[in-house]
């Protein structure tokens, strides 16, 4: 009777649970990932913007030789996302990340030797390998710490790491490189990956992420494969967005100077700033409101932004409309790139989130690096201004193809998707009888590794002292995370019961002493039929 009565309450109060108590987010491991996943792409940008312009004016190539050259960097980041994501479950997250990070180290001294186009071209190549297996592992391992209620925020802030990234490297590579040398930004990018080795080292990860206790696939198969099919619908309109977006990346101070504006050209070098000061004043309200309204909220008007930001680019007569244009682009491309990984994060099993995060990425990367190499020959034949109302017009067509793709399926605004029928069975419900004195480091642990728990007071036993039963709902995949917690937080100690007993034909009493094990936890684990948060 209780079991079945207490099934009953514990489905109907996990339903309700995101009321009891709120996520942990900002945990030791969540923050030093995030600074890694920061050094990581400051270097990126530290390269990307300037790429373009010494591949021009140093090794005399063309417009698009010199967009190769800058694509080339994402497409080898394209390759290295597609091996990391099978490569996670068999190394683990901290070993792919060292990895990425050796390569990326390695190769950022080769730079040094590309003093010929073909030679620059495979350093490019090589670097960008190394920067997509570091940025996958540390995509999923955000993926895997962020708590399910806080997501969209969690994914949100974890993509201002990006963000600072964008605004400080170009502005910090194109004022070295015109003020110093190619060469210093080479070192400089070189000592900014050796750091980047030293702090991740102090990331700390729970036994779960470890590769012999690697998710698994529904169905208890392990994850195959390299690419999440539930991410690709989204994953291929951000290609399109990415792609225009890469037309800002690879020729911007091109631009700038093609122009002869004095005023145009200054504000090319604080364009990433104001992009990204905006990208800052915004992210933390849209992850809110993405938790809240979900995806289309955000996505539909964020496309929308950012195609006028394009189109205002490209019509820019002045340094003062360039500004505005990279404040539309900031609050638009931002926002939309931090939702839509959200979202796919939102939909994917979670034994495939790493799948998921490297398809998101892959896909993006695709984007950005065939972006500059197709452009070139658009800027060739009709200039930059065209180029940027091209764009402008393309990614406005993201809308219907965001629609499509996932809008129209997605949930409706204010109401989560109900769990689909296929998931259901491996939702699991995880009763836990504890001792009372056990409660408060329990509860402190589950809520700092994002799992929601329901208490109730019960007592019995052989002592009938009070305890706590908890329940606590998480999938199947995340049930030996649960067990693990309680088990290293539930101790067991000795108590002393005194009892009568009756002895001798005259029928006397006399008390004696027992002394009993107590505490440790009582686990039953059960599934859950339906799941429905409302």
């Amino acid at each position: 009777m209780f079991l079945s009565g207490a099934l009953f309450e514990g489905v109907m109060l996990y339903a309700n649970w995101g009321v009891s108590m709120k996520s942990k987010l900002w945990t030791q491991n969540f923050i030093i990932n995030t600074a890694t996943n920061f050094l990581i792409y400051l270097v990126y940008y530290f390269l990307i913007v300037i790429t373009a312009s010494h591949a021009m004016n140093v090794l005399r190539a063309t417009a698009s030789e010199a967009g190769l050259a800058t694509g080339l960097f994402v497409i080898g980041g394209l390759i290295a996302r597609l091996t990391a994501a099978g490569a996670v479950e068999k190394l683990g997250y901290k070993n792919v990340l060292y990895l990425g990070l050796f390569i990326y180290l390695f190769t950022s001294l080769l730079y040094f030797l590309a003093a010929s186009l073909p030679v620059l071209y495979i350093v490019r190549l090589l670097h960008g390998f190394g920067f997509g297996m570091g940025a996958t592992a540390t995509g999923a391992i955000a993926a895997r710490l962020v708590p399910q209620d806080r997501r969209g925020e969690g994914i949100g802030y974890y993509g201002l790491s990006m963000t600072l990234a964008s605004a400080v490297g170009p502005l910090a590579g194109v004022y070295i490189n015109q003020h110093s040398s190619f060469n210093v930004v080479l070192l400089l990018s070189s000592v900014i990956t050796a750091a980047c080795i030293l702090i991740s080292v102090f990331i700390r990860l729970p036994d779960s992420f470890k590769p012999n206790a690697a998710r698994q696939a529904p169905g208890g198969r392990a994850a195959a494969g390299f690419i999440e099919k539930t991410s690709l619908p989204i994953a291929l309109v951000t290609l399109l967005v990415v792609f225009g977006y890469s037309s800002i990346l690879a020729f911007l101070p091109k631009f700038a100077q093609s122009t002869g504006n004095g005023g145009i050209l200054a504000a090319s070098g604080v364009f990433f700033l104001v992009y990204s000061v905006f990208v800052l004043l915004s992210r933390p309200v849209t992850g809110r409101l993405f938790d809240r309204y979900g995806e289309n909220f955000l996505i539909y008007p964020s496309i929308v932004i950012f195609a006028a930001g394009l189109l205002t680019l490209g019509l820019s007569g002045s340094g003062f409309v360039m500004l505005c244009a990279a404040a539309l682009v900031g609050f638009g491309y931002g926002t939309f790139f931090s939702s839509a990984n959200a979202a796919v994060v939102k939909i994917a099993p979670d034994g495939r989130i790493h799948l998921a995060t490297s398809t998101y990425f892959a896909f993006a990367d695709l984007g950005a690096g065939v972006g500059p190499f197709i452009l070139g020959f658009l800027i060739t034949s009709g200039g930059y201004r065209n180029l940027y109302c091209i764009m402008a017009a393309l990614v406005l067509c993201c809308v219907a193809a965001y629609y499509f793709a996932h809008g129209r399926n997605a949930a409706p605004a204010g109401r989560a998707a109900i769990t689909p029928t296929k998931e259901l069975v491996r939702m699991k419900l995880v009763y836990a009888i504890i001792n009372y004195e056990d409660e408060r480091e329990v509860m402190h642990e589950l809520s700092r590794q994002g799992f929601k728990a329901t208490k109730q007071a019960t007592s019995g036993g052989f002592l009938r002292k009070s305890n706590i039963t908890l329940m606590i709902g998480t999938s199947a995949e995340k049930v030996k995370d649960v067990i693990d917690i309680i088990r290293s937080k539930s101790y067991t100690r000795q108590s002393v019961k005194v009892s009568s007993e009756a002895f001798g034909i005259e029928g006397g009493f006399a008390p004696f002493a027992d002394s009993i094990d107590i505490g440790g936890a009582t686990i039953f684990v059960v599934d859950v039929e339906h799941f429905e948060k409302i």
